[in-house]
């Protein structure tokens, strides 16, 4: 699947006309690939585990990544990873790497029925796509959190999904790279 460039990725956040930064959760579990470019990222990139990991859990974490302009891996993570389920992304205002990383740390487990731990891979389009019309609001508040909007691969197509809550309403498009968004409610 062909996917959107990572300038089209900043024009579509750019053009919601507010004041928001990007970043991206990558899993880097997904390719071999993935780690090399968060590595690279240096500061820029945190993963959501916490404490000092074995290597090979931390060649297999999720990552969280201020994605910015000039820097090639941003750029390799949207065109390589599109279509291949590598991560989401994320458009925030006003919140800095640390606090952000301390949002999605809240919902890395979750409990089944009867208690159990489970990880919970919100980070992977296939199940954030799926789970995100299901929340009730009092669960999209605590999901977005500093977050105004979620975009990911839709399951096929070559359209990017857009999910926004604004503290009220729930709202979910996919949006053409160049042409308007395409409302899935009404």
């Amino acid at each position: 699947m062909t996917g959107p460039g990572y300038q089209e990725l900043v024009r579509v956040v750019a053009e919601l006309g507010e004041e928001l930064e990007l970043f991206a959760i990558v899993d880097a579990a997904r390719d071999d690939a993935i780690y090399p470019l968060v590595q690279e990222l240096g500061e820029q990139a945190s993963c959501l585990y916490a404490g000092t990991l074995p290597p090979a859990l931390q060649q297999a974490a999720p990552y969280l990544v201020r994605m910015q302009p000039e820097n090639p891996g941003c750029t390799a993570i949207v065109e390589q990873g599109w279509g291949e389920s590598w991560g989401i992304f994320l458009a925030v205002r006003g919140v800095d790497l640390d606090a952000l990383r301390s949002h999605f740390r809240r919902f890395l487990e979750v409990r089944d029925e009867a208690g159990n731990k489970l990880v919970f891979r919100f980070y992977d389009p296939r199940v954030f796509r799926v789970y995100l019309p299901t929340c009730t609001p009092e669960e999209h508040a605590f999901v977005y959190g500093p977050v105004a909007h979620y975009f990911m691969e839709p399951e096929e197509g070559e359209l990017l999904m857009r999910f926004s809550f604004d503290g009220e309403v729930f709202e979910q498009e996919q949006v053409q790279y160049c042409e308007a968004a395409v409302d899935l409610d009404g």
